[in-house]
């Protein structure tokens, strides 16, 4: 449903949420970046893009990506608690 839902509408980043939220539960990583990667082309302010590369590069042992990304996120997102939280998390 939610590929349909993506065909009708690919500029929707809240499908791309979704998705990632399915494929990050269900382990597809290379899944879970795609969908985030395409998501934050849409809309670079969406925290939980980059939430998303961050778990998948720690999920393959590629932390210093993870760190990377995170710091990408606090230049998207400079008052973002949860993202200055999140990359203390990707630097742990």
């Amino acid at each position: 449903m939610l590929q349909r839902a993506e065909e009708l509408n690919p500029n929707l980043t809240e499908t791309y949420w979704k998705m990632g939220k399915i494929y990050h539960n269900q382990g597809q990583y290379e899944k879970e970046k795609e969908v985030a990667e395409k998501g934050l082309a849409i809309d670079p302010y969406f925290g939980q893009f980059y939430e998303f590369l961050k778990d998948v590069y720690v999920a393959t042992g590629q932390n210093d990506e993870a760190i990377r990304t995170m710091e990408k996120a606090l230049i998207a997102l400079p008052d973002s608690p949860y993202m200055m939280t999140e990359r203390a998390d990707a630097l742990s």
